[in-house]
Formats: C-alpha cells, sequence, structure tokens
C-alpha cells in the first residue's frame, strides 16, 4: 500500500534527523516502519497497540530483529500506561481515532523532558473516501470509526496541553494527503519551595503557598508592582 510505505518513510526521517535512543510507536499495527530502525543507534523500541493481534504480528517479525523491542498491547485513552521514558513518540494516523487531549496526557507521561511527539493526520480530500476500498473487512470497518482531525485543531490542543509547536510540511501518495507536525514537551516543573516577605529585606522567609498577580508580581510581596524595586 502506497500509504503504509510513505507512513513508514516519514518514520525513517524521524528516526534519521533525531536519531534516537528510544522510540514509541502509537498505533503500531503489527509493524509500521520498525523495519526502518537502526538498532545500533535506537536501542529501545516501544510498541503501543490496542489490538492484540497487531501486538502478536509485530512480536513475530521483530523480536529477533530487534532486541530491545518492548510491545504492549493497551488502550491509550485509558492513562494507565508504565513505560520509561522515551526520547521520540511518533503517532502516525491516530488522532482520526481518538480523544485528542486525553492522549497527549498520555503522551506525556510517555516523554521525556525535552522529548518530541510526530504526528501525522490526514487531510480531507475532495472526491476521495476517507478510508481506501478494500476486500479485507478489518481496514473497511474503520471507515464508521474515522474521524478526520484539521492540523489547527491537533496545533490548539497540542498548545493547551503544554507543546510547542516545531516543523510541520504537507506530503501526499496519488489519493491522499497528509500534514506532518513536531511538537516537543519541556516537562512538567516541580517547584520545591516559595517565599514571600512584605519589608524590603536581603532574605525572604519560606512560605507555605503564594498568590501571583497578573503583571505584578507576588501578593504581598515587596517587590509587587508595575516596576521590581531593586
Amino acid at each position: 500500500m502506497r500509504q503504509a510505505a510513505l507512513l513508514a518513510n516519514f518514520f525513517e526521517r524521524e528516526l534519521k534527523t533525531h536519531r534516537p535512543k528510544s522510540v514509541a510507536v502509537l498505533g503500531c499495527a503489527g509493524r509500521n516502519g520498525f523495519d526502518r530502525i537502526d538498532p545500533a543507534v535506537t536501542q529501545r523500541v516501544v510498541g503501543i497497540d490496542i489490538n492484540p493481534d497487531f501486538i502478536a504480528v509485530a512480536r513475530e517479525r521483530f523480536q529477533r530483529q530487534l532486541p530491545g523491542l518492548e510491545l504492549i498491547n493497551a488502550d491509550l485513552q485509558e492513562g494507565d500506561l508504565n513505560v520509561e521514558p522515551i526520547d521520540l513518540v511518533f503517532a502516525a494516523l491516530l488522532f482520526e481515532y481518538v480523544d485528542a487531549d486525553v492522549v497527549l496526557a498520555s503522551v506525556q507521561r510517555l516523554l521525556r523532558p525535552r522529548g518530541i511527539l510526530t504526528t501525522v493526520v490526514q487531510l480531507p480530500q475532495v472526491d476521495v473516501p476517507d478510508v481506501t476500498p478494500s476486500p479485507f473487512a478489518s481496514l473497511q470497518s474503520l471507515a464508521s470509526c474515522l474521524r478526520l482531525v484539521s492540523p489547527e485543531f491537533l496545533c490548539e490542543r497540542a498548545i493547551a496541553n503544554g507543546f510547542i509547536s516545531g516543523e510541520s510540511f504537507v506530503a501526499a501518495t496519488m489519493t491522499k494527503s497528509f500534514q506532518v507536525q513536531h511538537w516537543r514537551w519541556l516537562g512538567t516543573g516541580i517547584v520545591t519551595a516559595v517565599c514571600c516577605d512584605a519589608p524590603h529585606s536581603f532574605s525572604k522567609p519560606f512560605v507555605d503557598e503564594i498568590r501571583l498577580l497578573a503583571g505584578l508580581g507576588v501578593a504581598g510581596n515587596a517587590h509587587c508592582g508595575v516596576t521590581v524595586q531593586h
């Protein structure tokens, strides 16, 4: 299938560009470009799919070729994945079938700080069915589940979930077009202590909590105001 080859090409491009030590493929569908992985560079490969049959096929085909292969039968919308953080997450034609916010939250937990998420979404085409006609019933059954997601919507939801937008481009087969988008996850900061003091002094006592005022600073602090007093 031209589409499968194109998605594998996208995946290979990401591997060569970022050279990740670890990668996760969401919706691995039996293979999804696993044959493009160089195990000398990418030593850990995590494949996640809701379909146990696809997981079994991937295991049979690639367990010997990829010593660091981890295959997980799971629903990304359940949010209960316990996976050691990953450098690169590849999600091709996934967001058409899931709740974007729920899965983006799952991806946050998968990625290392400054890790990369690559998404591929299908663009609408005039007079072309979203799911290509196929003699395989399992593929045709996807037509009722698929809901095209615009790059603009995905961008909005990714930014709302703390991702930073990167490179984006469009590629096509003879009948379909796809938008490839890149995102970086900076990680979640941890607050270890907060301080506040009304007098202007050289040190401030620790407090249990502070209240931030937009454009002003910390409420009740000596430096709270439009200008900072130093």
